[in-house]
């Protein structure tokens, strides 16, 4: 058996993964994917299958790379790029590698997804055991002039209408993790610009209008090939506009009914979010708020079935808005409601939230549990969390000195 197949040969998903699949598919439909090969995911199972992959590995970039160009090496299990989880960015992935240093970051790359970080995602998501070896992408790099991002739906309000382009000088990695603030344009129906947010002082765009009409076009044709809106990668370089992923919108309400209707206030979160957040720094800020009030779920006692059922809402608590940050104040009572007591403790939270009017009665989402015995039930929740904080509170300073006996056995 190989372990080493180039794109251009029979993909299987089971070999090349989700994210390898996906472009092997798009390669072989015309797509301008950069070339490259997949280390299937039987390559890590022992020893003796490690060395017979390094071989292979080291033969097969003597064929995409003659020319001694760096490559990007990637994951691509089973679990990325689907249609519910994304995985972005939790598995390991290295650009510009040399060579002589391919076999050791395809290792590294596998071996992150027996990592910490993947099982503390894959917990909230409702996916148990450990996460299979990965299938590793190895590409050649796209010495890219102007490189980032397409959506081929608004990812901040949901619009299918409104393709998203953002871009910035050079490679894209920094972009798609939030440390550069690049230009960012919002296309609609006909390819007309709608909206455009440029970066630099002077005004100067880093795309001219005609390419980012292409890269709006090739995002939406890419949707049309998968059915389903994508978020893309992309560069540009001698002129041409490359392909370099391509994955499922997984923050999208299923149907255009789920998203009729939003109740937006920003109160005191101008305060952590004052001017104006760009389309890629506010996933980081919503990944934040998703992923606090999940822990602060469990500790007070919300069940990891509640959690997994409203993983939409825990994702959709705050919004963007012509660049402000507001409350989705609809979802903040609905994951209000999975906690005991939610009749005694929705005015603290707008207390907390800063809002000054609360949600009218008719508005409010009703809790699942009403009749004569609801306030009962209330207080016996209240009671189970006193006693939950209680618990925590004398454990706390036990849990503090393991906290720091497991970071000096570490370091």
């Amino acid at each position: 058996m190989r372990y080493v197949v180039f794109a251009n040969e029979h993909a299987e998903v089971s070999r090349f993964g989700n994210k390898g699949f996906r472009l092997a598919r798009l390669a072989s439909s015309g797509f301008n994917v950069p070339a490259f090969f997949v280390v299937s995911p039987q390559a890590f199972d022992n020893e003796r299958l490690r060395d017979a992959a390094r071989s292979e590995t080291a033969n097969a970039m003597r064929v995409l790379c003659p020319d001694g160009v760096p490559v990007a090496v990637r994951s691509s299990s089973l679990e990325e790029d689907g249609k519910e989880n994304s995985f972005a960015g939790q598995l390991d992935s290295y650009l510009n590698v040399a060579g002589a240093d391919v076999a050791t970051r395809v290792a590294d790359v596998s071996r992150s997804a027996r990592s910490d970080r993947i099982r503390s995602y894959r917990q909230p998501q409702g996916l148990r055991g450990d996460i299979q070896s990965p299938a590793v992408v190895v590409q050649r790099m796209v010495d890219a002039v102007v490189s980032g991002v397409a959506f081929a739906a608004d990812p901040v309000t949901g619009d299918r209408d409104i393709a998203v382009v953002a871009a910035t000088r050079g490679l894209g990695e920094n972009l798609v993790g939030g440390g550069v603030q690049g230009d960012t344009w919002r296309i609609g129906k006909r390819s007309r610009i709608v909206e455009r947010e440029i970066a630099a002082e002077n005004g100067a765009a880093v795309l001219q209008d005609r390419q980012v009409r292409q890269i709006a076009q090739l995002v939406r044709k890419v949707s049309a090939f998968f059915d389903s809106p994508q978020d893309i990668e992309w560069a540009i370089c001698g002129g041409q506009i490359y392909l370099l992923q391509s994955r499922d919108i997984t923050t999208l309400a299923r149907d255009a009914g789920q998203a009729a209707y939003a109740l937006w206030d920003n109160s005191n979160i101008v305060e952590s979010y004052g001017g104006v957040t760009t389309p890629l720094t506010f996933p980081v800020a919503r990944r934040a708020y998703e992923e606090a009030y999940r822990h602060f779920g469990r500790v007070l006692g919300v069940s990891e079935q509640a959690i997994h059922s409203n993983r939409r809402t825990y994702e959709q608590m705050i919004g963007l808005i012509q660049g402000r940050v507001y409350y989705n104040l609809l979802n903040w009572y609905r994951l209000l409601m999975l906690t005991p007591g939610f009749r005694f403790n929705s005015r603290f939270m707008e207390q907390m939230m800063g809002v000054t009017e609360g949600l009218p009665d008719n508005v409010v989402p009703k809790g699942e549990h009403g009749g004569r015995l609801a306030t009962l039930r209330a207080k016996i929740g209240l009671l189970r969390v006193a006693n939950r904080l209680l618990v925590k509170l004398l454990l706390h300073n036990r849990r503090v000195r393991a906290f720091h006996r497991k970071i000096l056995s570490a370091s």
